[in-house]
């Protein structure tokens, strides 16, 4: 029925959410049963129309793509999956921003996919970038590099203030402990070396240098919030990591 009237309306487009009543999992007496009810509806669109699209998310709900997990999902619906990417969405990590390298979506998977869109972050400019390096991936796998990618956002993005842009970016990067397991690798990496150095160093006694590196973090940080609290350039995007 709803692909009948899906039809009517003159769309190839529906979004039919099964894991409703009775078939989601974590919610499910009986989560082996309510699989296979998911399955089953989606066997009976398939029988029903060949031509319908199947979204999916990967191999989890927040997952990168790989190439074995397009060779399994194709085998099962039969035709190329339209890959739902939940990346950079944060609503289940709100505390966390995500603006870091997007990555780990594998090189070699475009001609397998019917489609590939990808679930932003609530912040819409924030959000963009990593909508651009996702724009940029599903471009032209071959050429991707990710943080080369990332830093023609940042520039794009920020122009006249992209050092600080990236020093606030480079301390947004991970989503934290979840339930979904994805994480992602990088997060305040110049800190964290620092810390780690000033952490040993003093442990010894105190050691001005190791003192001095860890002010210079600090210093950065503070620099790069001030300027871009006091920036005129994107209203919008400053409002919303500020």
């Amino acid at each position: 029925r709803t692909i009948d009237i899906a039809k009517a309306l003159g769309t190839q487009n529906i979004v039919l959410w099964l894991a409703r009543e009775g078939t989601y999992i974590r919610e499910a007496k009986d989560p082996v049963v309510a699989t296979q009810r998911i399955a089953d509806a989606m066997q009976m669109m398939l029988d029903y129309d060949k031509d319908i699209r199947i979204m999916w998310t990967g191999a989890t709900v927040v997952d990168m793509i790989g190439k074995a997990d397009m060779d399994w999902i194709n085998a099962q619906i039969k035709r190329n999956a339209y890959i739902w990417l939940n990346y950079p969405v944060n609503d289940f990590c709100i505390d966390h921003m995500l603006m870091g390298p997007t990555y780990g979506n594998d090189l070699n998977i475009a001609p397998q996919l019917s489609g590939f869109v990808s679930n932003p972050m609530e912040y819409a400019e924030a959000s963009k970038v990593s909508l651009y390096s996702i724009a940029d991936y599903t471009w032209n796998m071959d050429a991707y590099s990710s943080k080369a990618s990332w830093e023609r956002a940042l520039n794009e993005l920020m122009p006249e203030h992209v050092d600080a842009f990236r020093v606030f970016c480079q301390h947004n990067i991970d989503l934290g402990p979840t339930g979904h397991g994805l994480r992602r690798q990088g997060e305040s990496a110049a800190f964290k070396k620092s810390a780690e150095a000033f952490t040993s160093a003093m442990a010894k006694g105190y050691n001005a240098e190791a003192v001095a590196a860890m002010n210079k973090e600090f210093t950065t940080m503070v620099d790069a919030a001030n300027e871009l609290l006091t920036s005129t350039e994107e209203p919008e995007m400053i409002s919303e990591i500020t």
